[in-house]
């Protein structure tokens, strides 16, 4: 699981009256290599902290990036907007990071104003 932080996105909006978006995303991956299953408690620790080291998160935020701010409020109001949202981000990060796989998507945090 890695927890990306709070960020704001500027949504396609009118110039005169911008909308914004502020989300916290959690990303869960999961795995079936056996190598993450012999390990436990401290050395399990250590490996994920690595994992998160080694991911490109660069690439990570410029994609959602892109796929945020290129939505308007009213398309990600709604309980399908926001699963249409998940999904989204998912694929992506999936195109960046083939193993381990993109479980889901979680919002941590989502205001819209």
């Amino acid at each position: 699981r890695v927890t990306l932080d709070n960020r704001v996105f500027t949504l396609v909006s009118p110039v005169n009256t911008p909308r914004y978006a502020k989300l916290q995303i959690v990303l869960e991956f999961e795995t079936s290599a056996p190598t993450w299953f012999e390990v436990s408690g401290e050395a399990l620790s250590k490996r994920l902290e690595a994992f998160s080291e080694e991911l490109p998160m660069a690439l990570i935020e410029d994609a959602i990036t892109s796929i945020v701010s290129s939505k308007s409020a009213e398309d990600i109001a709604s309980v399908e907007g926001k699963e249409a949202l998940r999904e989204e981000i998912r694929v992506a990060v999936a195109t960046l990071i083939p193993e381990p796989q993109v479980r889901r998507v979680l919002f941590t945090n989502f205001i819209t104003q």
